[in-house]
């Protein structure tokens, strides 16, 4: 009976520890965390500092006292560590959110980083995951880039290696790195499993081809998305407007003019309207394709 009652015991103290400990690590800012040791201790704690091979805890003992412990990653065999409130929100991101949301994730990324090396929950490449994606919105696409790859390099996680490789290709792209990014977009395509990502990738690689001056290549590439892909988000009108600097190239005036006309007529409310409504007024004055690429080299995007 009292070996019963002494387990019981032990039990309720444990529980009891781990509130505390959750608590205080909730109130303190604190990471909770469950440690599991290679000698199949388990430790509920909270995380106060962690380096390159080492991790400091503070943990509830029994009698009420307070443990200040060191652990070599080496010791241990996995972590699970307290999910960052920031992966628990639905994020809708607006124009005006995107700083205050951006501010959060980084802290979360920061937070979690040290714990990439270490198995378990550690939500390590979540967080860069989403700080990265969050960078890259905000046009930042070297400092997104950098995340990326360390994510792909990151041997813990090498499903992360082949969903990185757009946002890489991207980034590299917009970095103005079109021969890295080339290779990687066509390595992206293969492994693609959503319309929104061949979508992306047909655009992206139909504006690198016609940079490469490949223009036929570049209009079958983008038209893919018109044809196919034609309700992913705005990915066809932001194709239609990519096929005018190559028929213009070709100087093919009549698909010019109606690829034009098709933007003015189906997507009137946007900036691509106004664009494509300035070009038919230009032509309208008799000025050639020629001149036109000249005039508005920039709104083109092709440099």
């Amino acid at each position: 009976m009292k070996f019963v009652s002494k387990k019981i015991l032990i039990y309720y103290l444990a529980l009891t520890a781990f509130s505390i400990c959750f608590a205080e690590s909730q109130s303190n800012d604190l990471l909770t965390a469950k440690i599991y040791l290679n000698n199949g201790k388990e430790i509920i704690c909270n995380v106060l500092n962690i380096d390159k091979n080492e991790i400091k805890i503070q943990r509830k003992i029994f009698g009420g006292a307070i443990a200040n412990e060191f652990y070599k990653f080496d010791k241990i065999k996995k972590i699970d560590l307290a999910k960052p409130a920031i992966l628990t929100n639905n994020l809708k991101l607006t124009t005006g959110s995107l700083r205050k949301t951006k501010s959060k994730a980084k802290e979360a990324y920061n937070l979690y980083k040290p714990f990439a090396k270490l198995h378990g929950k550690t939500w390590s490449t979540e967080t860069a995951w989403l700080y990265a994606k969050l960078l890259e919105n905000s046009e930042n696409y070297s400092s997104a880039l950098k995340i990326y790859n360390r994510l792909a390099k990151n041997k813990l996680h090498q499903e992360f290696k082949n969903k990185t490789l757009l946002r890489r290709a991207v980034c590299l792209y917009e970095l103005g790195s079109v021969s890295n990014a080339l290779p990687l977009f066509t390595q992206a395509y293969e492994l693609a499993e959503t319309s929104d990502q061949h979508a992306e990738i047909n655009f992206y690689l139909g504006k690198i081809y016609a940079q490469l001056g490949e223009y036929k290549k570049s209009l079958f590439t983008l038209l893919k998305n018109e044809v196919f892909y034609s309700m992913r988000d705005d990915w066809e009108v932001k194709s239609l407007d990519a096929t005018l600097f190559s028929y213009a190239k070709l100087d093919r005036e009549k698909e010019f003019v109606n690829t034009c006309s098709r933007i003015t007529n189906k997507f009137s409310d946007t900036n691509y309207s106004q664009k494509a409504g300035m070009y038919l007024k230009e032509i309208d004055k008799g000025k050639t394709l020629h001149e036109l690429i000249q005039d508005n080299h920039e709104d083109f995007n092709h440099e």
